[in-house]
C-alpha cells in the first residue's frame, strides 16, 4: 500500500523528489548494492528489535526509505511490520516491487504523518545529509517513537578528513562548472544538496536536549563507527538513542 501525504514545499525538496529520485532509481542496487555496511546495520537493527518482548508485532519506521533496498527489504523478509516515508512516489513504486508488505507513504521527514509514540524502532540510514533541517527531522523521529523505543540515525561527520577532502573537491568542481556554463551560456545543472557540515557534537546535543531520559550510545560493532579517541574523525557516525 502507498499513501500520498506530501508536505514538499521548498525547491530543494522538490529537486530531490523530481530529479535525484531518478538517479537513485537507477543506482540504488547496481551502483551501491548490498554492502557490508548495510549488513552490519541490519544486524544492529535486528539486535535492537530482539530486545522487545513482542518484536514480531512491533512497528518499525524507515525515514527516507527510497526503494527499500536493501535494509527494509531484508527486514521485511524477517516478517517485521515496516512502514516507510519518502518524498518520491516513483521510489515508493519501486519499493512495492521489492516488497508488497511494506507500507509506503509520500511525506516529509520534517513533518511525519503519524501520531505520537507509534513505532518501537525508527531509523534513517544514508539519508540525513539530504535533510535541510536535520534538527526538525530528529525531533519528529523522537516524537513518533514509543517510550522505551529506539531511534537509529547515521550522519556524515564534519570533522572527517575524507569529508573535508570531498567538500573541497566539490567546491573546486562547482567553480569550474559555473565558469563553463557562463562562458558557453549553458544552463547550470541541477544542484544536489549534500550537508557535509554536520557537527557530530551538535547532533549529540540535539538528542540530549530533547529529553533527560534518553540513553544515547553508538555501535562499536560496525567498522569505523564505534567511539574511541579517534572516532570523531570517522566518515560516518551512527547514533542509537533509547527513549
Amino acid at each position: 500500500m502507498i499513501i500520498i501525504i506530501s508536505n514538499t514545499q521548498t525547491e530543494m525538496k522538490k529537486t530531490f523528489r523530481d530529479d535525484y529520485s531518478k538517479f537513485w532509481l537507477k543506482n540504488a542496487e547496481c551502483r551501491y548494492g548490498f554492502s557490508q555496511y548495510h549488513k552490519d546495520i541490519i544486524d544492529l537493527l535486528t539486535e535492537i528489535l530482539a530486545k522487545s518482548e513482542n518484536c514480531d508485532i512491533q512497528k518499525i519506521l524507515e525515514v527516507a526509505i527510497g526503494t527499500g533496498y536493501p535494509i527494509a527489504v531484508e527486514l521485511d523478509k524477517m516478517e517485521f511490520n515496516i512502514s516507510g516515508i519518502d518524498l518520491s512516489l516513483d521510489l515508493l513504486h519501486k519499493m512495492k516491487l521489492n516488497s508488497r508488505k511494506i507500507t509506503g507513504i509520500v511525506s516529509d521527514s520534517e513533518m511525519l504523518p503519524f501520531k505520537d509514540h507509534c513505532f518501537f524502532l525508527t531509523y534513517c540510514i544514508q539519508s540525513s545529509w539530504y535533510f535541510p533541517n536535520i534538527e526538525k527531522a530528529i525531533s519528529e523521529m523522537l516524537r513518533v517513537t514509543k517510550d522505551d523505543g529506539y531511534i537509529v540515525i547515521d550522519v556524515m561527520n564534519k570533522f572527517s578528513p575524507y569529508i573535508q577532502y570531498r567538500s573541497k573537491g566539490y567546491r573546486i568542481f562547482k567553480y569550474f562548472q559555473r565558469l563553463y556554463t557562463k562562458i558557453f551560456n549553458k544552463n547550470e545543472p541541477t544542484k544536489y544538496f549534500h550537508n557535509y557540515t554536520v557537527n557530530v557534537f551538535k547532533i549529540y546535543r540535539i538528542f540530549r536536549q530533547s529529553s533527560k531520559n534518553i540513553s544515547l550510545t553508538t555501535s562499536s560493532k560496525i567498522k569505523n563507527l564505534g567511539f574511541s579517541k579517534f572516532d570523531w574523525f570517522n566518515y560516518r557516525v551512527i547514533y542509537i538513542a533509547k527513549k
